[in-house]
């Protein structure tokens, strides 16, 4: 495919958005690693947080891997529930997602440890940071990698006040019946 005609694909961003986008990916990449997760498994599932709806050959053009890796590892996410498909609109392809196309990123979405947890939020914040003080707020793909990066952020504070306060509560009920830790 020509290169002018993958950047004018939507959901393939240009130049310096696209770098940041990969090094978000390297970050999901990153997170997996320490969960045993193989890093076509992150990248696709990364891909599938950034961009909330893809199918398969948008995947493939995104992440370079063959259809039928892209379908396996998508196979796969749907049989653990951590991915959804539906019809595609007007087409006969489908399209997968991780929290649906319209909704915001919720703590039941993952099972992050406190030091996931902060890892993310500083990462992020980093990102979100560097975009900002960018020169790139005009490019296609700055606003949505913003918004995407800010409901991250959002998600991760939340979800590490739930973990403390599960924490919290659990030693309290552990010291109130006695029980060893």
């Amino acid at each position: 495919m020509p290169k002018d005609e993958k950047l004018s694909k939507e959901y393939v961003y240009q130049k310096r958005i696209r770098e940041i986008e990969k090094e978000i990916i390297d970050f999901f990449v990153k997170i997996g690693e320490q969960r045993y997760l193989t890093p076509k498994f992150s990248i696709i599932f990364g891909y599938l947080i950034i961009h909330r709806v893809l199918s398969q050959s948008e995947l493939s053009d995104l992440t370079g891997y063959s259809i039928a890796t892209v379908s396996n590892t998508l196979r796969l996410m749907l049989s653990l529930n951590l991915a959804s498909k539906r019809l595609r609109p007007n087409s006969h392809e489908y399209e997968y997602y991780i929290f649906g196309e319209n909704t915001s990123l919720t703590p039941q979405s993952s099972k992050f440890k406190l030091e996931s947890v902060q890892q993310g939020l500083d990462f992020f914040s980093n990102k979100k940071q560097q975009l900002e003080k960018s020169n790139l707020k005009e490019r296609k793909g700055y606003n949505l990698l913003l918004q995407r990066i800010e409901e991250l952020l959002n998600f991760l504070i939340v979800w590490k006040s739930m973990i403390e306060f599960q924490t919290t509560l659990f030693i309290e009920f552990m010291k109130k019946n006695q029980l060893s830790i």
